[in-house]
């Protein structure tokens, strides 16, 4: 009995050392799906992106990042 209690402890006690440690450790972020990802698409400037969302118009990059992913969605 005083055995499955001190393993407990111990599994406690790793659980929060695993939880603090998970705080100071790198994580690499995700890799883009294709490059009409939008995490990919913002490093774009905006005169790229108004010819990829094949328009003329002066817009913010959000809403022109909007626009291609609404064309990419339509031709798939």
């Amino acid at each position: 009995m005083l055995k499955d209690n001190g393993e407990k402890n111990q599994n406690i006690f790793q659980s929060f050392a695993n939880l603090i440690g998970n705080l100071f450790a790198y994580k690499s972020p995700r890799s883009f799906i294709n490059e009409f990802d939008p995490r990919y698409l913002k490093f774009h400037t905006n005169r790229t992106l108004m010819k990829l969302a094949q328009t003329k118009s002066h817009l913010s990059k959000k809403k022109l990042i909007d626009k291609i992913i609404l064309i990419e969605g339509d031709s798939h």
